[in-house]
């Protein structure tokens, strides 16, 4: 009996922990739908189908493309697409010291992998302020914000665009 109330016990435990790291991963799970959520409706509300639908934006008027607050997962990273045919006006702010890159696709890759890799911007700190055109006549780049901390960062994006396409290929795209 007490062999049988041991074994019980030990196998108690491990389902106990079992589903505490179910219940983390739960909580974990349900905290990215939620920050979806707001990114989605912040995105409903950012552009209306008559603004993206029947109007290009003009030459000199800027667009509001990120302004959702994001947490970066202790040693991790949030990756962010820049747009093509704009000018990226980049302004981030976090609350404690990140690492702020924009790269091509392939540097991107590599860096996912890795691999040595090459930034066009590359910067350490609390706040990152670039104004990005070579995105102006290619597709190839992203904004990663890395938190190399043990804890959880906050990320306070600003990122407008201002429409600005050229008649050539710029950046990595006119080295192809």
């Amino acid at each position: 009996m007490n062999s049988q109330y041991d074994d019980l016990r030990v196998r108690y435990n491990t389902l106990s922990s079992e589903y505490n790291m179910l219940e983390n991963r739960f909580l974990y799970v349900n905290s990215s739908l939620s920050n979806s959520q707001r990114m989605y409706d912040q995105l409903l509300r950012d552009y209306s189908r008559n603004q993206t639908a029947y109007q290009a934006p003009s030459a000199n008027q800027s667009i509001s493309i990120w302004t959702i607050q994001q947490n970066i997962q202790p040693n991790g990273f949030i990756v962010w697409g820049l747009l093509d045919t704009f000018v990226n006006h980049i302004h981030l702010r976090t609350n404690q010291t990140a690492q702020f890159l924009v790269m091509s696709i392939r540097d991107y890759a590599r860096f996912v992998y890795g691999m040595p890799y090459v930034a066009v911007y590359n910067s350490t700190g609390t706040e990152f302020s670039a104004e990005v055109r070579l995105t102006q006549g290619c597709a190839c780049y992203v904004l990663v914000i890395v938190n190399g901390q043990s804890s959880a960062t906050a990320l306070f994006p600003n990122v407008t665009a201002t429409y600005a396409p050229t008649p050539f290929l710029t950046g990595v795209c006119s080295l192809s």
